[in-house]
């Protein structure tokens, strides 16, 4: 908007409402850099879901990596910043979403790593409740039949969650040692052989 007084143009677009620019502003038509960059940069703790799946789907830049390391990040911090158990429902909501990610994106080892993380973090310690939620919920290992590129099978994936799994590795691994004779005789033809 402009106006002449006396061979002078003076524009008074400065002087528009902020409300009537930015209309203005909105009409414009969007670059393709513009809409190629939308979405979250970073996984934070107030939307962290909605954050790590615009990470996921950005094309323009790979973010997958940085996403599922900060979801890891994020998932330890509400379980850990939780007063009793107050924020555990939006870390097992992150840990679906996680699990859900890596296998669309074929990260799966990242994710068994980092479960098996949760477990020797949680499991019999002080926020062993948040390890019981999981037990409960059946969150567990990803199978080589969810992804290609997991090598845990349906049965690791059952025991991870047993209870009694550490206690029947050690135990077996004991009893294997005491009872096989055919170890103990093997062992000592070697020395023999050595002689």
């Amino acid at each position: 908007w402009s106006t002449t007084f006396e061979d002078e143009e003076f524009n008074l677009d400065s002087y528009l409402p902020d409300a009537k620019r930015r209309k203005e502003n909105e009409d414009a038509v969007p670059s393709i850099d513009s809409l190629l960059c939308t979405g979250a940069s970073e996984v934070g703790t107030v939307r962290p879901l909605q954050d790590f799946n615009d990470m996921l789907a950005r094309r323009d830049i790979d973010l997958v990596s940085k996403a599922i390391g900060e979801m890891k990040v994020c998932i330890m911090k509400l379980v850990h910043e939780s007063v009793k158990d107050s924020f555990y429902e939006k870390a097992f909501d992150c840990l679906i979403a996680l699990r859900r990610g890596c296998i669309r994106e074929e990260e799966s080892q990242e994710f068994n790593r980092f479960l098996k993380e949760l477990k020797n973090n949680f499991k019999g310690k002080r926020r062993n409740d948040f390890w019981e939620l999981m037990v409960k919920k059946k969150m567990t290992l990803i199978t080589s039949s969810e992804s290609e590129d997991s090598e845990a099978s349906s049965l690791d994936a059952q025991k991870f969650l047993s209870e009694e799994l550490d206690s029947e590795i050690r135990d077996g691994a004991l009893k294997g040692e005491e009872e096989d004779p055919s170890k103990e005789e093997t062992a000592e033809s070697l020395f023999d052989m050595l002689e």
